[in-house]
């Protein structure tokens, strides 16, 4: 239902009811099926966020920063090599804190399933006793 309030029109929602546990896990499972949405276009930091790994590679491989802004640079990626220092470190915190996030969020979900499971057996259980 929309209502209309001076220059402003708002959906209004009816108030939800009861959800079953099985269509709460069957919504999560179906959020987790959804497929990677694609960026057509990124920030310079994210960019080096993405590159992160090749471009460690390069330092591995004895390559300095600035030789890497330069071939960036020639790739159509304009950046600094002090830029490029700094936004590669950004990107490695990042990407260890993001792991580490993960792997916590992973754990919780896991728990909250099987919660879900077992509340559904112990009203199976009380339905048919």
């Amino acid at each position: 239902m929309s209502v209309n309030s001076g220059n402003r029109t708002r959906t209004t929602y009816p108030k939800s009811s009861q959800i079953q546990s099985g269509t709460i896990r069957q919504a999560g499972k179906s959020l987790q099926n959804l497929p990677q949405k694609t960026q057509a276009t990124f920030s310079l930091q994210e960019a080096i966020h993405r590159l992160r790994h090749p471009l460690r590679l390069a330092l591995m491989k004895g390559y300095s920063y600035h030789e890497l802004a330069a071939i960036l640079r020639a790739q159509g990626i304009s950046i600094r090599e002090s830029t490029l220092k700094t936004y590669l470190a950004l990107a490695q915190k990042t990407a260890d804190r993001t792991q580490a996030e993960s792997a916590v969020k992973s754990d919780f979900w896991n728990a909250y399933q099987d919660s879900l499971q077992e509340r559904e057996e112990v009203y199976r259980r009380l339905a048919t006793s």
